[in-house]
Parts: structure tokens; C-alpha cells; sequence
């Protein structure tokens, strides 16, 4: 189980139940609007794993959150500075990965998670934003 608390009165503001759970990081974006739970989940039979990244939206009333889910092994994870974009480099092994490029829609109020673009088969360990913000 996943809980947002306000660490001032310690008032649960959102939670969210995941099941067959292997491990779970989380990456927040740096002014705060957003909370992605990187979720490695695990088939019933514990045979397979995928990874779902559970985005929360912090600004909206409510905190919605959306799902990605991806059946690839999972390398980096990096928000945009101060942006609604973010990046995730991914791959079926570690010696060819892809990094796909995602934005959010709108710091407040956005529709839903939409892929930018996809850099394929390439040999890659990490992933930067410019500080700026900028790809």
C-alpha cells in the first residue's frame, strides 16, 4: 500500500492498495507536482515481472494518479526539472536499451500520460535533463 501523508498533521491525503509487489522506488519531480511509484510487480506464479509506474498528480484536486505499464526491464527513471516531461530508458537486455520520452500534459489538470518519442537500440547507463529543462 501506497500513502501520501501531509507530514504537518500527518492527514492521509492519498493511498492507493498494489498487489504482488517485488519492489517499489519513487522519483519526485523537483518542484513537487508530481510523484511517480516505479511498482516491479510479479505475475502470480512469480515467474515473470513487469513494471507499472504509478504517476500522481499533486496540484489536482484529489491527487489522481495514472498508470504506465511496461513489460520491459526498467534501467533509469528521470523527471524533467520544473516540466511536465520525463524519461525512461528501457530494454528487453542491458546492452541495447531504448529511451522513451513521455509528458504528462499540463502541471495542473493534463488529460493523460502521452509518449513524445523513443530513441531505439542504443547503448545507454543514464539519463540527464538539461537544467534548464530541455531534452
Amino acid at each position: 500500500r501506497v500513502v501520501l501523508l501531509d507530514p504537518a498533521t500527518r492527514t492521509e491525503l492519498r493511498s492507493k492498495n498494489l498487489f504482488n509487489v517485488r519492489e517499489v522506488k519513487l522519483h519526485w519531480q523537483n518542484s513537487g507536482d508530481f510523484l511517480c511509484a516505479q511498482v516491479l510487480r510479479h505475475s502470480k506464479t512469480g515467474k515473470t515481472t513487469f513494471t507499472n509506474f504509478e504517476i500522481f498528480r499533486m496540484r489536482d484536486a484529489n491527487i489522481p494518479n495514472e498508470i504506465l505499464e511496461m513489460k520491459d526491464m526498467i534501467e533509469g527513471f528521470a523527471w524533467e526539472p520544473s516540466r511536465e516531461r520525463f524519461g525512461i530508458i528501457h530494454g528487453e537486455n542491458q546492452h541495447r536499451l531504448c529511451v522513451s520520452f513521455y509528458t504528462m500534459g499540463a502541471i495542473e489538470g493534463g488529460s493523460k500520460i502521452e509518449k513524445i518519442y523513443t530513441i531505439e537500440n542504443k547503448q545507454v547507463s543514464d539519463l540527464h535533463w538539461s537544467p534548464a529543462g530541455n531534452m
